[in-house]
């Protein structure tokens, strides 16, 4: 989710702050409702970041074998 600390209005992110996240909760909402859960990544470095993302696959996975 996009923070207020955090969020930088440039090119590649056009909106402001108040329509970046209010199209992050759209977004989210729409995935739940088609039955997907939305897992919210911590604001860490991108290699904890890294590592959150493969643990969690790992665990999934050992959860679906």
């Amino acid at each position: 989710m996009p923070t207020r600390e955090t969020y930088v209005q440039d090119e590649v992110r056009p909106y402001p702050f108040e329509e970046a996240l209010s199209i992050h909760q759209a977004l989210s909402l729409q995935y739940q409702s088609l039955g997907f859960q939305v897992i919210e990544i911590p604001l860490m470095s991108v290699q904890q970041r890294v590592e959150f993302v493969v643990e969690l696959c790992q665990t999934r996975s050992a959860i679906t074998d």
